[in-house]
């Protein structure tokens, strides 16, 4: 039996190495394809990590350039894949989904079950279908969450699980038994994608709100950013400080400079930006300029 796996990213080699080091597919007659994702926009697309975990275990292996053909693959798995794959029938396509669907269909769901701060996250090995994410269920699996977290450290920490569904699905499909549930639409939502305005501080949020949305945000996505004197500069991290009353409150003004750093007003409280940037990569530490607006 030929299955391509399309994998990307972290997430795609950590449920490629933990499949490989797994004994029951190893004494499987099921043959596996890896279909490489490589993606110029993305900092870090993991193509060359997968392509040496490829090789080092023998497994064939094609560049996403060179394969769109997948009608002779009895199944396709998808992970980290950010192509639509075609002419693949519903029941032989397995797509892998950063959320515990029906919740957060759509972009970047991981980013969105963090930033309202979800006491869960999880991963969906779902059939594919033409609308996304409503195909019927394989199976889940989360794990609980502590904030503060940044989006890096919590895509580590489910790379586990997509290794674990990963052995799931191909086990199932080795058994015949591969098989989905119907998602419950009553509970169904949705996860919206992310520009460079959804990256922007909204100063008049709480001290600890901005401070979750900064420590969050980072590799493989951009960081938190704001603009000063009309040049968007990149915060990578701040914290609460507490102990001030503002007798009118200016959201984005700096009131203070503290050890070289900026104390920036917020909607309720404040902050210290400890770790401040330009476009140009400069460090913006220490900062010198009391009388200015973060944007």
């Amino acid at each position: 039996m030929n299955v391509a796996a399309c994998l990307m990213g972290k997430k795609g080699l950590e449920a490629l190495v933990g499949l490989l080091g797994d004994g029951e597919y190893k004494n499987s007659n099921i043959k596996i394809t890896v279909v490489v994702g490589q993606d110029d926009a993305v900092k870090n697309d993991y193509s060359e990590e997968i392509i040496k975990a490829c090789q080092e275990s023998g497994l064939t292996f094609l560049e996403r350039r060179s394969c769109f053909d997948f009608s002779s693959y009895s199944y396709v798995i998808a992970i980290g894949w950010r192509w639509i794959i075609h002419n693949v029938m519903s029941d032989r396509l397995v797509v892998f989904h950063d959320s515990l669907l029906p919740k957060y269909r759509g972009f970047a769901p991981l980013v969105n079950v963090a930033m309202n701060r979800e006491s869960y996250v999880g991963v969906t090995a779902l059939f594919g279908v033409e609308e996304y994410d409503r195909g019927d269920i394989i199976k889940q699996e989360k794990i609980g969450v502590e904030y503060p977290i940044s989006i890096e450290e919590l895509i580590d920490e489910i790379s586990n699980l997509y290794a674990s569904l990963l052995k799931f699905v191909i086990s199932s499909i080795v058994k015949g038994e591969l098989t989905g549930e119907k998602q419950n639409e009553a509970q169904a939502s949705y996860s919206v994608w992310l520009d460079n305005e959804d990256y922007r501080i909204d100063w008049s949020k709480s001290s600890q709100e901005i401070c979750h949305k900064i420590t969050l945000l980072g590799f493989p996505y951009e960081n938190a950013t704001a603009i000063i004197d009309d040049e968007i500069v990149y915060i990578e991290e701040a914290f609460v400080v507490d102990g001030f009353n503002f007798e009118v409150v200016h959201p984005g003004k700096v009131i203070f400079i503290k050890d070289g750093c900026p104390v920036v007003i917020c909607g309720d409280g404040a902050i210290k930006l400890t770790k401040l940037r330009a476009q140009s990569n400069n460090s913006l530490i220490p900062f010198e300029r009391l009388r200015k607006r973060f944007r």
